[in-house]
């Protein structure tokens, strides 16, 4: 332990003394104290300065490592802390950062929150907004073009399927196979066959049946037109005119070119 008789001020100024020329001894007799008093005091005492010294170097060194992770350039650094700037690269660089390093922390830290963003940081957000603005616009406006296509690929399947479904109707009602099995039923009735029915044979029997036949067809085809009729029965459509006419039921034939069946 330190004698409790001399202070640090004294331990000081003997350290001066010594530092300008003085001997151990002449100090000791100077100060009225022991030699070996006075060597056990100053190196305690060293000894503390250096600790004091090393925890200062330690907590200068995370200030100056704090003020460099935050952006602050050495010139500042050095005038806030009152050093030279080139104290403060040496900090700098006993700490073991090179440029690229620091700044890759840095910019971790500031995305962690842990720093306030940059300029840079903050540039580079603003772009990455910017894009995933435009990515989004573009998806948008790819989503739009695809619902108009999907859209207008609806409405010509609908329509498609509409015209089929016309169209097959229509090969439906030009079709003379419903009236050839309604004949081929109700043709016995009348002691002929199909093949006279449809035949060029003329004679009172065979024209009676056909006119029978004619207006049966008729009123179990009300949908059909007279040119349907004549293609069944093959006549012209204006003798299956007169016939209906005759038998009451008046239709016109309509102006449909459709061939006779063979």
């Amino acid at each position: 332990m330190r004698a409790p008789n001399l202070s640090n001020e004294t331990i000081r100024g003997a350290i001066a003394l010594k530092r300008s020329g003085v001997t151990w001894m002449a100090i000791s007799e100077m100060l009225d104290v022991n030699h070996s008093t006075l060597s056990s005091a100053v190196v305690y005492y060293l000894r503390g300065q250096r600790k004091d010294s090393v925890t200062r170097m330690q907590e200068l060194s995370a200030e100056i490592e704090k003020r460099l992770l935050a952006g602050e350039r050495r010139i500042d650094t050095a005038r806030q802390l009152g050093m030279c700037e080139s104290a403060v690269s040496k900090h700098y660089a006993s700490l073991g950062y090179d440029r690229e390093r620091l700044s890759a922390l840095r910019m971790r830290l500031q995305e962690e929150g842990l720093l306030a963003p940059s300029k840079k940081l903050k540039r580079r957000w603003a772009e990455e907004a910017r894009e995933a603005r435009r990515q989004a616009a573009e998806q948008r406006a790819f989503d739009e073009i695809r619902a108009r296509r999907e859209k207008r690929k609806a409405a010509a399947k609908a329509r498609d399927e509409a015209d089929f479904a016309r169209a097959r109707e229509k090969r439906e009602k030009r079709s003379i196979e419903p009236g050839l099995t309604y004949l081929e039923q109700n043709v016995h009735r009348f002691g002929v066959t199909l093949d006279e029915l449809r035949g060029k044979t003329f004679d009172d029997w065979l024209a009676e049946a056909r006119v029978h036949l004619v207006v049966e067809l008729a009123e179990t085809f009300p949908d059909r037109p007279v040119t349907w009729i004549a293609r069944v029965m093959n006549r012209h459509p204006q003798s299956v005119s007169r016939a209906l006419h005759k038998a009451g039921h008046y239709r016109a034939p309509r102006t449909i070119d459709l061939p006779l069946a063979a």
